[in-house]
C-alpha cells in the first residue's frame, strides 16, 4: 500500500514542480517549493502505512 501511495504522490509533486520549473521560478522561492514538495510526497504515505499497519491483524 505504501508503494502505490508514495508514487501516486511523488508523481503529483513531480507535475507540481514542474509547473514552477515552467512558470521560470529561481532561486530562494523554488529551494522552498521544492523541500515543501517533498515533504508532501512523504508525509502523506507514511501516515497511510502506519495507519494500515496499526490496524493490520497479525
Amino acid at each position: 500500500m505504501f508503494h502505490w501511495a508514495l508514487l501516486a504522490y511523488v508523481i503529483s509533486a513531480g507535475m507540481i514542480e514542474f509547473a514552477f520549473v515552467r512558470d521560470h521560478t529561481r532561486g530562494a522561492p523554488l529551494v522552498v517549493v521544492s523541500c515543501l514538495l517533498v515533504v508532501f510526497a512523504t508525509s502523506v504515505p507514511t501516515t497511510i502505512a502506519v495507519t494500515t499497519a496499526r490496524y493490520a491483524d497479525d
